[in-house]
């Protein structure tokens, strides 16, 4: 049993990125459509070797399917970032062009008395 996506299959589950991010992070689900319900099963069964528990029509039961595949989705997106890959620090944000940072406060040096 394999359960790391290869980089095809990150690639081909890329569109649902979406529903992903519904189901890991709000923990409900739109409809995907049924090509896209049958990818997943299929992916999920290359992965393991095994059907995932699924009966059409049941919420949880997509709810479910959307939130395992997209938790492999997402852990293989970010091993596959390519500061983590060369095991590098990943690059500081740089502000917007035109926007300035808030200036540091200044203060007044004491002197000796």
């Amino acid at each position: 049993m394999n359960k790391q996506l290869t980089a095809a299959q990150v690639e081909a589950l890329a569109p649902l990125e979406r529903y992903f991010k519904q189901a890991t992070e709000a923990a409900w689900c739109s409809y995907p459509g049924q090509a896209a319900i049958q990818l997943l099963r299929d992916t999920w069964e290359d992965l393991t070797g095994h059907a995932y528990p699924y009966k059409a029509g049941c919420p949880n039961c997509l709810l479910n399917l959307v939130r395992d595949m997209g938790t492999l989705y997402f852990a293989a997106v970010e091993d596959n970032t390519p500061a983590k890959a060369a095991n590098l620090p990943a690059e500081p944000k740089t502000p917007a062009k035109g926007t300035t940072t808030p200036a540091k406060k200044k203060t007044a040096k004491k002197g000796k008395k």
